[in-house]
């Protein structure tokens, strides 16, 4: 597997983005990564903040971490290519490339949680929220805090 920064040429991506998407038909989660990727689409030439990085396997992309600011937007695997380290070794990528003391944000449902957790997020003091009827929490990492 190769992982990569996106710096050029981003059509690619938000095309794989879009497949991945649109493999989860379920509402309302669809409509919220739609939304996502509709904004994405209209903003990344615009706005040099969306930072791509992704995952390539035999020269196909199968897994793509959007980014914004000190957010995580998106992480997304293709179905075939979860549950195989993907989203861990995106997320290595990305941190590792962090400053020391720089802090990053996620909003996810409570299920990704230990996911998050096993890579040094902590869960902040907001409560649950919801957004389109699906719960979310916040969670925090700071880079070279543990």
């Amino acid at each position: 597997m190769n992982i990569r920064k996106i710096t050029e040429n981003y059509g690619d991506t938000l095309l794989t983005l879009e497949k991945i998407f649109n493999e989860y038909q379920f509402e309302p989660v669809s409509s919220k990564l739609n939304n996502l990727s509709d904004s994405i689409k209209t903003k990344e030439l615009k706005d040099p903040e969306f930072k791509f990085i992704s995952a390539f396997e035999n020269g196909a992309e199968i897994g793509v971490l959007v980014t914004r600011f000190n957010e995580i937007c998106a992480l997304s695997i293709k179905k075939y290519a979860q549950k195989r380290g993907v989203g861990r070794e995106l997320m290595d990528y990305y941190l590792k490339s962090l400053p020391d003391g720089e802090k990053v944000i996620v909003h996810i449902e409570p299920e990704f949680e230990s996911f998050y957790n096993d890579l040094g997020f902590e869960r902040n003091s907001d409560p649950v929220k919801k957004l389109e009827d699906i719960d979310y929490i916040t969670l925090e990492y700071i880079k070279g805090k543990n």
